[in-house]
């Protein structure tokens, strides 16, 4: 698809080519935040001062039940006495029967680090780490210092060490060698202690979705409902948005924050209907004085079909939507379920 983005109108709304024809800037739709976040999240992970030893193998998944695109991870946080190399190693779908192999893993960081026992330490990886939404990784976080005091970790205490939604993080396994992906440990058994947890932090970034047709299913309850109710509206003379057409309205929906009417994903409570008709008005009144330019200005008809959704574009979604039984549809995406394997004792 031919698509350049050349100049600003006079709304200040990029100008879009299609087959070198130029598109109104309603039909294309964003489809994602320009940018990383938003907010930059830190996570907290637990500590019982439980272990320590030299290493802890744990995955990190993206979870996929939110509007998210993807999240960014910049750094993790450590302590224990972490030097004299301390070395971070990421590999793709899980750390799973690849403790052994190092040829399954990319280092993202190798430095001399001081000791730090009381104070986490921020261990910037050397590129950042992206996981889409559904995705899951392993990380390995090792230290060569000689001893048992290397890196500060716990035991595994629950499904999962943290999760907000977003970023998830898994229990895994320690390692107790001074060499990386070693089989051997200090007293000549496995080198590997299962049913253990990371500690520390992990600082990342989300890029959130903006409201499309494809992934309404995504956003939270109210968020649907109030797209429900808009699109009725249309319908129905006496709304206050009927003088609107459908791209209009997807249009003025796509800028809308996806948390903007609250995060929850199912129904709660009885008056539903009635809280999200309020909520609704006020949307469509602010946005509309915003975007009262849109009044009157398309027809439904006024664009052939050629505009469609490219699935080669991350950025845009172009086009008119035909069909929109996606709306109706209160089924939300499930969060992948991640299988953590049984664990031995220590030795």
């Amino acid at each position: 698809m031919e698509r350049v983005v050349e100049i600003k109108d006079d709304f200040n709304e990029p100008v879009q080519y299609y087959q070198g024809i130029p598109v109104h800037p309603v039909l294309c739709r964003p489809k994602a935040l320009k940018g990383l976040v938003h907010q930059s999240c830190t996570v907290d992970t637990r500590d019982h001062e439980d272990h320590t030893f030299n290493g802890m193998m744990f995955n990190v998944a993206c979870c996929k039940q939110l509007p998210v695109q993807y999240l960014q991870i910049n750094s993790i946080w450590i302590r224990g006495r972490i030097g004299p190399e301390f070395t971070v190693w990421y590999t793709p779908d899980g750390f799973e029967d690849k403790n052994s192999r190092p040829s399954d893993w990319q280092c993202i960081h190798q430095a001399e680090h001081e000791p730090s026992f009381d104070t986490l330490v921020e261990i910037k990886l050397q590129e950042p780490l992206l996981l889409h939404a559904g995705d899951v990784c392993g990380l390995y976080v090792h230290s060569t210092a000689n001893g048992d005091d290397g890196l500060v970790y716990d035991n595994h205490n629950d499904d999962f060490t943290y999760n907000d939604g977003v970023l998830a993080v898994l229990p895994g396994q320690a390692h107790i060698s001074s060499v990386p992906f070693s089989r051997s440990g200090y007293w000549g058994g496995s080198a590997w202690r299962r049913n253990r947890e990371f500690v520390g932090r992990v600082s990342y970034g989300t890029r959130w979705l903006r409201w499309n047709p494809e992934v309404h299913s995504r956003f939270p309850f109210k968020f649907r409902r109030m797209v429900e109710w808009l699109m009725l509206g249309l319908r129905d003379p006496g709304a206050k948005h009927h003088a609107l057409d459908e791209p209009c309205v997807m249009y003025i929906v796509n800028k809308v924050p996806w948390n903007a009417l609250g995060e929850e994903m199912s129904q709660d409570g009885d008056s539903e209907d009635e809280e999200v008709a309020r909520l609704q008005q006020r949307v469509v009144s602010n946005h509309l004085d915003h975007h009262s330019w849109l009044l009157g200005t398309l027809g439904s008809d006024s664009f052939s079909d050629d505009g469609q959704t490219s699935d080669d574009s991350d950025e845009y979604h172009l086009g008119v939507d035909d069909e929109f039984a996606i709306l109706f549809d209160d089924e939300s995406t499930d969060q992948e379920d991640i299988d953590i394997e049984s664990s031995d004792d220590d030795l």
